[in-house]
């Protein structure tokens, strides 16, 4: 008995330490309500602040998990064991027939029980319970009962809350006039015990109690065992009121929240935005800085770029090359060997091109072909009639070779420029410079080079190699020169050459299908006069005509292949060849007359649409 007391003691110094205590404020701000629990940090001033969710006054146990609520009750069943003692006193004394037995080692027991709880941890309970049984010796049948009151001191928690009894009542037995007879002795408890709440309204109880009442002597005192297991039903829990209007769901009541329909955060009920930029954080990929709102969800809430006019990452003000995308940290295309190729379209980054006109657009360095050598420069084997942009037979092989290496090496792209001496005006050896450049790319054209490939200039006299007082100098210093085009990297594509000045009506070229009229004493009547010598022009047809290959029909040609922009004429004693002004439609060739004989088989007679015919000298 005195150790049940001193836990009970013990049980109720715990009950009435210090707890955290609420009390509920006014927030300055939203104006909201908010529970503020504290304890008394007078001893321990690291106690502990209760993070407890806020509830309302007096609602703290309507919300999970569930413990004992103040002001309510609770009614139950137990059911269990009583292990009654080996010196009781439950028999009557007084009656003759009646002889002292003890009684069965374990009894089971089944009772109800009522509690009410004024506070959570302190309340009064009343029981009453069956325990029938029988004497050990003569296992005659009888009932023992119980009538208690207790008083319950637990702990303030919930879900799991141990607790401690102490009480009195009256333990008694009932059985025939010659078994035990009927008695009833006062009785004194204790016990231990823990409840768990498996829901708002229903727990489980589990307990131990220990009960003295009188022994069978005068001076002794008789102890019995009980083991019990409960279920009990609270009544009197105080209802969940409806939660408050809270239209974005994020805890913030409708009334106090700054933006009812946007989930925000306690107290205001708005997104957290750090930046004020009006974008929520969660939303944010800049939370930091201040922004604006973009389509892209990798810049929403960012500040927006700096301008970039060429759109390559560099902002303007540090970009070095504002007008071209670039690859560099500094804006501009990277260009490792300074070649003017960008590295991203150069095959050799790291060494420079070489620029000589041939394959200047990879971006490697390379040397000239030694069938490439041969055309740049002064090209010898060229010649042309005295005086005219006549292309003599004898320069053919010459020009077909040329005309190979610019097929087989389709990415050259060459100049020729013709040179002459200074014998005559200075603009007449101008127009004839450049009525021959213009005959060799004619030719060439004839040979399946395209003609933007081909540019050609007139130098004159302007560019000697040699000195013009003498005969030797003066025949160097006529000559052809072919020059390859180097490619600028940055320079857009070239366009093609523009067509050469059309030529005078005196130097039109014959047509394909109208043969050259023949050497002859007097020009036919179709022809204009011959100019002087002195004043015979030098033309050339236009660089673009492109003419067939074979000689003429029914002319005698050179071995050479036919289709020439400069026709050869007649050896110097043969008679000078006068082109018709214009040339027929295609038909017949007009018989010979007798004022026109027939051409003869050794003068070879001028390809169509390959140079221009001159008049005599």
């Amino acid at each position: 008995m005195c150790r049940c007391l001193t836990f009970a003691v013990v049980a109720l110094s715990a009950a009435l330490a210090p707890t955290p205590q609420s009390a509920w404020a006014q927030d300055p701000q939203s104006g909201q309500l908010e529970l503020q629990l504290h304890a008394d940090t007078s001893e321990d001033p690291a106690a502990a602040v209760s993070s407890e969710e806020p509830r309302p006054p007096g609602l703290e146990d309507a919300y999970p998990p569930y413990g004992t609520a103040a002001s309510s009750g609770e009614i139950g069943l137990y059911w269990g064991a009583f292990i009654p003692s080996g010196k009781h006193e439950l028999y009557d004394a007084d009656r003759s027939t009646v002889m002292y037995q003890k009684l069965e080692r374990v009894t089971p027991e089944l009772g109800l029980r009522l509690a009410f709880f004024p506070w959570r941890v302190l309340g009064i309970e009343l029981e009453g319970g069956l325990l029938p049984s029988q004497t050990r010796t003569s296992g005659d049948g009888l009932n023992l009962y119980a009538l208690r009151g207790h008083l319950i001191l637990q702990a303030p928690t919930k879900t799991i809350v141990p607790f401690a009894l102490l009480g009195g009542g009256f333990l008694g037995i009932a059985s025939g006039k010659r078994v035990l007879g009927s008695d009833l002795d006062a009785s004194g408890h204790a016990g231990l015990g823990l409840k768990a709440y498996v829901s708002k309204d229903l727990a489980l109880r589990l307990e131990g109690r220990g009960n003295i009442t009188q022994g069978y002597g005068p001076d002794e005192r008789a102890l019995h065992w009980e083991a019990l297991l409960g279920l009990s039903v609270v009544i009197g829990r105080p209802s969940i009121p409806p939660p408050p209007p809270d239209a974005d769901a994020d805890g913030v009541a409708d009334a106090q929240d700054l933006c009812p329909q946007v989930a925000g955060v306690p107290p205001r009920g708005c997104p957290p935005d750090a930046d004020g930029d009006g974008i929520p954080d969660a939303e944010d990929k800049c939370p930091s800085e201040a922004g604006i709102a973009s389509t892209d969800a990798a810049k929403h809430g960012c500040p927006p770029p700096p301008p970039d006019g060429d759109g390559d990452g560099v902002p303007d003000a540090s970009d070095k090359c504002p007008d071209v995308a670039g690859d560099g940290p500094d804006g501009c295309l990277q260009d490792t060997d300074g070649d003017g190729f960008p590295n991203k379209t150069d095959k050799c980054a790291d060494q420079p091109e070489t620029k000589n006109g041939f394959e200047d657009e990879d971006g490697c360095p390379d040397e000239l072909p030694q069938e490439v050598k041969r055309f740049t420069g002064a090209i010898p084997g060229i010649a042309f009639e005295t005086g005219k942009a006549t292309i003599k037979p004898t320069s053919f092989p010459t020009l077909d070779a040329a005309a190979k290496v610019l097929s087989d090496y389709a990415a050259l792209r060459v100049e020729i420029s013709g040179h002459t001496d200074s014998t005559g005006t200075a603009e007449r050896n101008l127009q004839l410079s450049q009525e021959r450049a213009n005959a060799v790319k004619i030719y060439l054209v004839g040979r399946g080079i395209a003609p933007e490939r081909i540019e050609t200039r007139g130098a004159g006299p302007n560019e000697p190699v040699a000195d013009n007082a003498t005969p030797e100098g003066r025949t160097k210093n006529r000559r052809i020169e072919f020059k390859l085009i180097q490619t600028d990297p940055s320079a857009p594509p070239a366009s093609p050459t523009a067509t050469p000045p059309s030529a005078p009506p005196s130097a039109t070229a014959p047509s394909a299908t109208q043969p050259a009229s023949p050497p002859s004493a007097a020009p036919s009547s179709a022809a204009p006069a011959a100019s002087p010598p002195s004043a015979a022009p030098r033309t050339s047809s236009a660089p673009g005509s492109t003419t067939p290959a074979g000689p003429a029909p029914n002319a005698s040609a050179p071995t050479s292949p036919p289709p020439t922009p400069a026709a050869p004429t007649a050896p110097p004693s043969a008679a000078p060849v006068t082109p018709t002004p214009t040339p027929a439609p295609p038909a017949a060739p007009k018989p010979p007359t007798a004022a026109t004989p027939a051409p003869s088989p050794s003068t070879p007679t001028p390809l169509p649409n390959t140079t221009a015919q001159t008049s005599p000298r």
